[in-house]
Order: structure tokens, then sequence, then C-alpha cells
């Protein structure tokens, strides 16, 4: 007879072929000749000769060895999910993550899974359980987010945790989105940690306050972009936009692109506003300054000035503001040449006045005195 088992692990069906007929033959795509055996549990199919075949397994049969391979589908690929876990010794509980975009933080019926607790008994006989908290506090198994927006905190929850020394690992960090990580919060020791596919949180209960349920939190943070500086132009790394530029701790007006050509020294910030996020970068101190791009003549002024711009711009726009801030003129440049321009003040009363030139990638104010 011929014997046939499935083996879906590659993602397609394959049929793994074993003849008795002949011991001294290799089986095809697989290794059932080695022993001769089929895992407990495994589906197969048997080819006969007989008109009227009959299979007869005796209790005789049976055999043991624990190398034979069960074949089995594939395991799914993780994506935007991960695992944490609670180890002592040999025992360990996991909980998952996982970020959906039509899951909300709440409970889902149709995604989240309760978690059921472990069977605990005394003196550390039974089993610790862990689970995350949903938003109106389920305790879940599996536990479904929304996208990761300004820091998303999912408390921990773990039951029955006698005296001792534990760990808390993370696996599947990789599945994430590039931008995301993670801290792990200890409530009991008031401490934070970055989490890694390489941390083994280690802690130890030893009393009530030790052992509380609601002792450990992670949260779920969009990372904020880097600043590379070459040649006097900083450049937005790491993290994708929209971004807004600051100088000196202030947002610079229409400062939205990848890269701004630093005009003054001093520090300046980048934020990724992706999801509504403002996530800044550290500051990055500016000491080697680019040539003014603009230029502004005569200051005081009677009433004209002129106007240049250095570099070439798709589009400039220009704002007059008053000293409380309000917007009195307004120009709009297209493919600008790079040559002068004029601006008449003439209908504005004597005064402080401050202008206001932007392009997509670089912004610039200065003030006029109108004479």
């Amino acid at each position: 007879p011929t014997v046939h088992v499935t083996d879906n692990s590659t993602g397609s069906i394959t049929y793994i072929t074993y003849t008795a007929a002949d011991g001294k033959v290799p089986p095809v795509n697989g290794n059932l000749a080695d022993s001769g055996l089929i895992a407990s549990g495994q589906a197969f199919w048997v080819r006969a000769s007989a008109l009227n075949p009959v299979l007869v397994a005796q209790e005789s049969n049976k055999g043991i060895d624990p190398s034979v391979e069960f074949f089995r589908k594939a395991p799914p690929t993780i994506q935007n999910a991960f695992t944490v876990a609670l180890n002592r010794g040999k025992k360990r509980d996991e909980a998952v993550v996982a970020i959906r975009k039509d899951a909300t933080n709440a409970y889902d019926f149709n995604y989240d899974g309760h978690k059921k607790n472990n069977a605990y008994g005394p003196n550390g006989k039974g089993m610790y359980t862990l689970s995350t908290l949903s938003e109106d506090g389920v305790s879940l198994a599996y536990n479904f987010i929304d996208k990761v927006k300004c820091g998303t905190t999912l408390p921990l929850r773990i039951l029955n945790a006698d005296n001792g020394i534990y760990t808390i690992d993370f696996k599947y960090l990789e599945s994430l989105e590039p931008d995301v990580y993670i801290e792990l919060h200890d409530n009991y020791l008031n401490e934070s940690v970055k989490v890694t596919s390489e941390l083994a949180y280690e802690f130890r209960v030893s009393d009530p306050e030790s052992s509380a349920e609601n002792r450990f939190a992670i949260t779920l943070n969009k990372k904020a972009p880097k600043i590379k500086a070459e040649n006097g132009r900083l450049m937005a790394e790491e993290v994708e936009g929209p971004y807004q530029w600051y100088y000196e701790g202030q947002a610079i007006a229409n400062a939205t692109g990848e890269e701004l050509i630093a005009a003054r020294a001093g520090n300046y910030e980048v934020a990724s506003m992706a999801n509504g996020c403002a996530n800044k970068s550290t500051a990055y101190f500016n000491s080697q300054v680019i040539e003014e791009k603009i230029q502004v003549w005569p200051n005081p002024t009677s009433g004209k000035i002129t106007y240049t711009y250095r570099f070439e711009a798709e589009t400039i726009n220009v704002r007059v503001i008053s000293a409380s801030g309000k917007t009195l003129m307004q120009q709009k440049h297209s493919n600008y040449p790079g040559k002068e321009l004029s601006l008449d003040l003439t209908s504005l009363p004597a005064g402080l006045y401050i202008i206001e030139l932007s392009d997509p990638a670089y912004a610039e104010i200065f003030r006029v005195i109108r004479k």
C-alpha cells in the first residue's frame, strides 16, 4: 500500500508519500521512512490495490517516537501584533495585543478575546494569570486596538502572583510598523523601560503592594523624527510627515516640509504631525548658517520696500502683520525666478510691521519701520 500525508506548511497543499513495498527507498517530500510512523492525530490517505480494501490498525501498530513530525497548516504571518508574557521558572502566561484600523480601544465583540483565569491553588501549586485591560476594563487574552496615536496605554492585569522572581518579555515586535515603539511602566518602582525583543524585565513579588494586579502598564507611542544636518540644511528622518519645524520653541509658519534651511543660529526642532500627534525631535543646535535668503531695503522706509529671495521657489507667500498680530496685507508669487520684488506700505500708518516670507520648505520674518 501507499500512504499519503498532507503537508500544508508551505502555504500550498503538498503530499508526503511513503510506500511499504521496499523499505530501502526514500519517501517523497518527507521523512516517514525514517521510522515508518505517522504522528498521532495526523490525517492520512491509503491507496491499496485490492478490490475492497479494509484498513485495520492494531494496538501493536502504535509506536513512540517524539521526532516524528506532525504536519499542519503553516502558522499565519504575524502583522501589527505582539505578545507580552509573564514568566516564573518554567511557567509562562501570555496575552496578545494587535493593531487593527477598524477596532476600538474598548471591548470589541468581533475581535477581542476574553482571558480565562488559570487554575490557582495554595502554596504556589497553581498558576498566575496575565491579561491586558480594554479601555472599559475587560480582561483580555486578545486585545485589538485602534491605530497608535499620541500614546496608547494598556494596563496589564496580573492575578495570583505568589512571592518570587518573575520576568516580563515581548515577542513579534518586528511585526509592528517601524515608527511604533513600546514602553513598559512599573508603577510600584515608578520606573519605565523601552521594550525590545531582548528585554526580560525582572521583578520581585514579596508583599501585597508588589503583587498588586495593576502594577504594570504598557504604552504604545509613535517615534519622533530625527534631524540630520548637512551644510546648513536640516532634514527630518526616520518618521514620515507631515512635519512642523520649530525655532527656539516657536512654530515656523509654513515650515512643513521634510527639509528646512537654517538661516539663523539656534535651537531647531521638528515634529511629525501624523495621526494628529506632535512628536517633537530632540532639539538640534545649529551653528552653521546659510547666507540669508532674504534681503530687504530700505528699512526704515517711507512707503515702498524692495526684497529679494536668493533661491528659486515655486511659490512665495508674503504677509504684512501689525504689531498686534493682525494680517494687513497678503501677496503670492508663483514661479518666482529669484529677482527683486517690491511691497508698497504707503497705505499703512507709521509704525512697526512684521513681514513674513515663506515657501513650502522655508519661512522667515523680519521687522520693517514705516516712517
